[in-house]
């Protein structure tokens, strides 16, 4: 059946919605669409699903969804539907603590962790039902338009965990790799908190969905 068959009759259902999505991550998702008004750098994965020929220069990408990005839309699936433990620590909002008012990794960490005034640490499943994509279609509710099918919306949620949740772990990484030799002293005080964090949620929740192996 088609997604305005089988799911978006069920919108404002969280329960089945959420059920009837986990049972078509395998079998229904084909593509992780490459939006075309996107420069190609800037298409979800791009750096992962796109190769240069060496000798002709040619670029082919190959968009069909990898296990990590189906493991990944699951784990998301799982924790909306609060199966396992939704918080996570929200990419976007540590990025707003990369400033002077953070000097120290404790303060950046008390901030990171703190839920008034508001830090980074979120819920998937408010911040899934209340998001807007960038064509600003909603995820679930009354207001959710009938366009989506499965590979359209399964793109959405990784487009979503790229910016915030998935996306902090590979913000960490690139972290990482710019800063190795350095001795981590031009590292804002805010990623080792990130990753002080994430030593202490790393087997809860989504990161025990993904099995990390890096960050």
């Amino acid at each position: 059946m088609s997604f305005r068959e089988d799911i978006y009759p069920y919108r404002t259902n969280r329960q089945e919605f959420i059920s009837r999505l986990q049972g078509r991550v395998d079998s229904d998702w084909t593509e992780v669409i490459a939006l075309a008004s996107l420069p190609r750098q800037e298409r979800p994965g791009f750096m992962t699903r796109c190769h240069a020929d060496i000798n002709s220069g040619v670029v082919s990408c190959n968009y069909a969804p990898n296990s990590l990005d189906r493991r990944r839309v699951k784990a998301l699936l799982r924790a909306w539907r609060r199966a396992i433990s939704d918080r996570y620590l929200d990419r976007e909002s540590v990025l707003t603590c990369e400033g002077p008012a953070y000097p120290t990794v404790q303060l950046a960490f008390d901030k990171i962790r703190s839920n008034w005034p508001s830090g980074a640490v979120r819920f998937i499943m408010n911040e899934l039902e209340y998001e807007r994509t960038g064509d600003g279609m909603t995820f679930f509710g009354s207001s959710m338009s009938n366009v989506y099918d499965y590979d359209s919306y399964f793109t959405a949620l990784l487009g979503w965990d790229d910016v915030h949740c998935y996306g902090l772990l590979r913000a960490l990484q690139l972290q990482s790799a710019t800063h190795s030799g350095a001795g981590g002293s031009s590292v804002h005080p805010v990623w080792q908190a990130a990753r002080n964090w994430l030593d202490q949620n790393r087997y809860s929740g989504v990161y025990g969905e993904y099995n990390l192996t890096f960050y």
